[in-house]
């Protein structure tokens, strides 16, 4: 029942200009889903700059609106969004989220990805992130580097990375057909469960020092065939 506070990034670069009509209404179906009134969502567009389209809101329509603004334009500034997402999220009570919808490349960013993992880590935002690169095998044909950005983001705080697959190779929104839409969709309601699902942990540290060191924890399950989805640290207080 902890409300959720979620800042949702939209790759709005040219890379992406194909399947941003999926990507706009499978997100306003999840929108539908997650948003309760305890709740606050807000939409980021992400190019060469970063723009805040919707501040925290918990009404869908507005919500909606906000992704039709979503334009192709510009080259990608991933990682300055995740960090000014992890700022504007500091101050929110309840459940902090950042949601990527991106092929993970970044090409103008000012700020590097382990500021930005830094940035969110100390925020306390866990990071999902729904791929939209190529899902092809051949690793000439990929931009590696992209996607393990996107798995070290979310592995580290927690998250996920989500890769929608279609049975013949194509991705979301290469071709205009309904089946790229109900791919997306399938990936959003996964999403949705995994925010509506979470344990919290709490324990007391033997470590009193307040030098604002990266403290690493280990989580473990011993019953079998189960996984743990969990941050790999936190910042220890400063003073």
């Amino acid at each position: 029942d902890q409300p959720l506070k979620m800042v949702m990034l939209f790759d709005t670069s040219y890379s992406v200009a194909q399947r941003l009509n999926f990507e706009r209404r499978a997100a306003a179906r999840f929108f539908e889903r997650v948003i309760r009134p305890q709740d606050r969502a807000a939409v980021f567009s992400v190019s060469t700059e970063v723009a805040v389209l919707q501040e925290f809101t918990n009404k869908v329509q507005l919500l909606v609106d906000a992704t039709r603004q979503l334009k192709a334009q510009g080259a990608t500034s991933l990682y300055d969004s995740i960090y000014l997402a992890s700022d504007y999220l500091k101050p929110a009570e309840g459940r902090r989220v950042i949601v990527i919808i991106s092929d993970g490349g970044d090409t103008t960013s000012g700020k590097g990805l382990l500021e930005a993992l830094a940035q969110a880590q100390k925020s306390d935002s866990v990071i999902f992130a729904i791929f939209t690169g190529s899902p092809w095998p051949s690793e000439n044909l990929r931009d590696l580097a992209a996607e393990r950005a996107l798995e070290s983001l979310t592995k580290e705080t927690g998250g996920e990375l989500f890769k929608p697959r279609l049975p013949d190779g194509r991705r979301p929104g290469d071709e205009s057909d309904e089946v790229s839409l109900k791919e997306l969709d399938r990936t959003f309601t996964d999403l949705a469960e995994r925010l509506r699902t979470q344990y919290v942990l709490g324990f007391f540290s033997t470590n009193e020092k307040r030098d604002g060191s990266f403290r690493k924890l280990d989580v473990r399950i011993k019953k079998p065939n189960y996984v743990a989805r969990a941050r790999i640290g936190y910042y220890a207080p400063k003073e």
